[in-house]
């Protein structure tokens, strides 16, 4: 190929440029570069009811009670007690099944994130029926710096991208021939399609750690006290009835329901040399 005057004129020019000025023009232009990364931020909390026993029995009657308060998605990180996301202090400290944040309630790696959508994701070990129950009495806000930055509404008016469809509960009783909990359709918050979250009306910019809009939660208020009672079934032997008890410990299954609050977004991040 025939390079023009004016290519071979840039070439000759380029040529007197000296080489350690060169260089540095050079890394200063890979530095400077950035890379824009579609993965999701993820926060896990829990509501977990107290189960207190209220007669001895057999069987015995239990009593379960959830108290109104806040419980903060993107409230912790990584080896933080869960406790600040309303789990028992028996699991410990959170993993990556809880939540990706390696400092609470700040970016990874220094990106700044564009956020475009929420969804909320019941876990499976949910209890259905109480699910249905902290939805209906529980909103959900968007904060940045402290500051009520978008009111997302009651958590049935947020889709779920995925996690639980109907499943057990066990705060129902079975039929009297079965010892095993019923299948219960909850409220739906919509089909669980990857494409399905609440799209915000204007996207909001989570800033890295020292900036201003650097901290981001998202706190889900349940704004009454919720109780119910539950008495337990003994056995029978002329109608082959069968025993039943009630979740009774903390942390059981039928005791608490999960919920994954996630960020649909996009980062920007400075360019590393994998990618």
């Amino acid at each position: 190929m025939q390079l023009s005057n004016r290519q071979i004129k840039f070439i000759q020019q380029a040529a007197k440029v000296n080489p350690d000025l060169a260089e540095f023009i050079a890394k200063r232009a890979i530095a400077s570069q950035a890379s824009r990364l579609h993965l999701p931020y993820y926060s896990k909390v829990r509501f977990q009811f107290d189960v207190v026993e209220t007669a001895p029995g057999p069987p015995a009657t239990y009593q379960y009670t959830l108290v109104p308060g806040p419980r903060n998605a993107f409230g912790y990180g990584r080896n933080d007690p869960l406790t600040a996301g309303g789990f028992p202090a028996a699991l410990g400290n959170a993993t990556l099944v809880e939540t990706n944040l390696t400092k609470r309630s700040e970016t990874i790696a220094g990106q700044k994130v564009m956020v475009h959508g929420i969804s909320f994701m019941l876990s499976p070990l949910s209890d259905s029926a109480l699910a249905a129950d902290v939805f209906e009495n529980t909103h959900a806000t968007l904060e940045v710096d402290g500051q009520e930055a978008l009111q997302l509404g009651p958590l049935p008016f947020c889709p779920g991208s995925g996690g639980l469809i109907g499943g057990e509960t066990f705060v129902t009783e079975p039929p009297i021939f079965q010892s095993s909990p019923r299948a219960w359709m909850p409220a739906s918050n919509g089909e669980k399609r990857i494409d399905n979250f609440l799209p915000l009306p204007d996207p909001i910019v989570w800033t890295p750690s020292g900036m201003q809009d650097s901290t981001l939660i998202v706190r889900l208020a349940t704004v009454r006290q919720l109780q119910f009672s539950l008495t337990g079934r003994e056995a029978g032997d002329m109608c082959d009835c069968k025993p039943w008890d009630p979740p009774s410990e903390t942390g059981q299954p039928g005791t608490f329901v999960d919920l994954w609050v996630r960020l649909h977004c996009s980062q920007l991040t400075k360019r590393s040399k994998n990618r």
